[in-house]
């Protein structure tokens, strides 16, 4: 049998040998196989499965799940799980041979005998026809790239993808928690997850998909999980969003949203603090605390334990899921009866410490209110149980763009005052609101035009807020964002921009940017009054974002000297953040501080350093570059003060950094 099945032709000859000892043992990523011609059958079916985006159907399911029983589950579960741990563990190395010779890189002996002949391997003309390599390279790029490339066009890969396949018609723990494993480390790499989610066809596959989308940075990945997930609507009658809502899993947690496991002498006990962590302890029979297992426990219930251990991080993932599933509605903001926000947001254990740190918009007729749960009821800014009669409200997340700047104030002040903590930047989210039109349309917006920004850090950024980049590429010039159904899309101006040859940064790996415009599905420009105020709002904060963190703020002839874009660069972030400054700091203790927007100024003379409060950059007294702020760890042993939101790293970062310097 040749090395790893890479021949395809030798491999199907072995289905007509006849031997009386039988088939060879199969040698692969230094695993040894002992195989029978069960295990032919079922390779060759795994390999004859398409390489390319058609999933399997019912039938070759069917016909998998017969030749599985044919050979055995326990034996077939075996290898699979051999299998796929080895191609994990393959993956996650830094495969040279990948990245230079592509897919006949998946065997070493391909590799040498492609060097010396430069002939295309047989397997592979007989995959991909007769002119897929030309001289030394091969004619088409996304034939090189890297695991996507093993998976689907390498034999081993493609018995890697039967393997988890497998998990359709079996319920093998071991080999469902591997490929669980697999999507973790691959949510960008193949569709097959998500068609393995659909067709299982279970309450813990809708949570999966979601959990899932979090992940995806591929637009036609997130088209296809999407699609999946309404076809499970559909056959289940509802729409996706109640789908989502009544599938996620309690974990056996109760109403005060704690877990306690029965270990031998011990109980093990989670508790959810909020929406980011959890506490994790254990009790013995006098109820004395540790945060270790025991050592006793270890012993006496090793596979309990990891049970247990493996909870904890599966809740915590599930709360980042939920967590990002509600801010995804802060612009979409679908209306939910309060009956079912009472059941799916306010009262589930683990969703609750979201949806209760959230202002939300209620209405009644004609009236409508913004609440938050605040001592154990919805309550308005001035701390009133709401007067709706909540039986006949609905309910959806607030976007403070809907709303005046001075609402928008006062909720932080509240926050502030009542030391509520959000899941997400809801009350201190940047706002942007449109120009003012004095009657005649208005069709672009230019805050944001004549930033220069570096190129690499740009095309990450929109990658990871699903943009797309043909301008970053090509002569097209814009960078794009489709909002859901294609209604409109967004367009960012960008132009290539030479920085000279004495640049010190970067070179030309630049982009000037432009202005900001509305465009419908035909191209047509729209007017900017005519797109959502929460909308509109959401594109400019990613622009924002851009332009603060891919922006180059330091002199491009010294990479020192601040440069004299930062003096202008004054955004919402920036509004917000000296808002919070201001009424933070002096709790501090820290009083020798100035404002330059957009710096804060600490110290004098020569100890005087400048903090950029917009792009973390840091400057001495000179306005010579020093560092930046999220560089600085936050001191662990100082008691942690509030902060508005979950996921405002930065702000967490700039406080430390503040109390790094303010000492001189």
């Amino acid at each position: 049998m040749p090395d790893q099945i890479i021949d395809f032709q030798s491999f199907k000859k072995q289905q007509q040998l006849q031997s009386k000892t039988g088939y060879p043992s199969l040698q692969y990523l230094e695993k040894s196989y002992s195989i029978n011609e069960y295990w032919v059958h079922i390779f060759t079916h795994f390999i004859l499965l398409d390489a390319h985006n058609v999933m399997p159907k019912k039938q070759w399911y069917n016909e998998l799940s017969q030749k599985i029983k044919a050979l055995g589950e326990a034996e077939f579960s075996s290898y699979g799980s051999q299998w796929i741990s080895s191609c994990i563990e393959k993956s996650k190395e830094n495969q040279r041979r990948y990245r230079e010779l592509g897919i006949a890189a998946s065997n070493e002996a391909i590799e040498n005998s492609f060097k010396q002949t430069r002939e295309t391997p047989e397997w592979v003309k007989k995959v991909y026809g007769e002119e897929l390599i030309s001289g030394s390279f091969f004619k088409h790029q996304a034939w090189v790239n890297n695991f996507q490339n093993y998976f689907y066009y390498s034999l081993g890969g493609r018995i890697l993808r039967g393997f988890l396949h497998s998990n359709v018609v079996l319920q093998n723990e071991s080999l469902k928690e591997l490929f669980e494993q697999f999507v973790k480390l691959h949510p960008n790499d193949c569709q097959d997850a998500i068609h393995i989610y659909e067709q299982s066809g279970t309450l813990e596959a809708i949570a999966k998909l979601s959990a899932l989308k979090t992940r995806i940075k591929n637009k036609n990945l997130l088209k296809r999980v999407d699609k999946a997930l309404v076809e499970i609507a559909k056959l289940n009658n509802i729409s996706t969003l109640e789908l989502e809502e009544q599938n996620v899993p309690t974990y056996g947690f109760d109403s005060e949203s704690t877990y306690i496991e029965e270990m031998s002498l011990w109980r093990g006990v989670i508790q959810i603090i909020n929406s980011n962590s959890i506490d994790v302890f254990y009790l013995d029979d006098k109820n004395k605390k540790t945060k270790s297992p025991p050592k006793g426990l270890k012993d006496a219930a090793p596979e309990q334990l990891k049970a247990f251990k493996k909870l904890g991080k599966t809740v915590l993932d599930t709360l980042v899921v939920q967590r990002k599933r509600l801010e995804s509605q802060i612009f979409q903001a679908p209306n939910l009866s309060y009956a079912r926000w009472q059941t799916y947001y306010c009262s589930h254990p683990l969703v609750k410490h979201s949806a209760r740190s959230l202002i939300w918009e209620i209405t009644q007729g004609n009236l409508t209110e913004l609440c938050i749960w605040h001592e154990d009821q919805l309550v308005t800014i001035d701390k009133q149980p709401t007067a709706l009669q909540l039986e006949a409200c609905t309910l959806r997340v607030w976007h403070p763009a809907t709303s005046s700047g001075e609402l928008q104030l006062a909720w932080q002040k509240f926050l502030v005052i009542h030391s509520k903590t959000q899941a997400f930047k809801q009350a201190f989210r940047e706002v942007y609101r449109p120009p003012l039109d004095n009657g005649t349309p208005v069709f672009q917006d230019s805050q944001f035009c004549d930033y220069i920004v570096k190129k690499d850090q740009l095309a990450q950024l929109c990658k990871a807020r699903k943009w797309s980049t043909p301008g970053l590429v090509d002569s097209e010039g814009v960078i794009r964002f489709r909002y859901p159904a294609d209604e409109f899309i967004a367009e960012f101006g960008v132009h290539d921009y030479e920085l000279g040859d004495s640049a010190k940064v970067y070179g030309s790996a630049h982009t000037k940017t432009a202005e900001l415009r509305f465009i419908d599905k035909k191209k047509n420009p729209l007017p900017i009054d005519k797109i959502p105020l929460a909308i509109f709002s959401e594109t400019m904060r990613d622009i924002d974002l851009f332009i603060s963190v891919a922006g180059l703020y330091v002199n491009p002839s010294n990479n020192t000297e601040c440069h004299p874009l930062a003096e202008k660069h004054w955004n919402q972030s920036c509004e917000i953040r000296k808002s919070l400054l201001d009424q933070i700091l002096p709790s501090m203790g820290i009083a020798l501080y100035e404002w330059k927007a957009p710096f804060l100024l600490l110290n004098k003379g020569e100890n005087q350093c400048a903090i950029h409060i917009g792009t973390g950059h840091v400057f001495d007294s000179k306005g010579n570059y020093q560092s930046k702020v999220q560089d600085i760890s936050p001191n662990k042993k100082r008691k942690v003060r509030f902060l508005p939101a979950l996921d405002d790293d930065f702000f967490q970062s700039l406080i430390a950094a503040i109390e790094v310097h303010s000492h001189g």
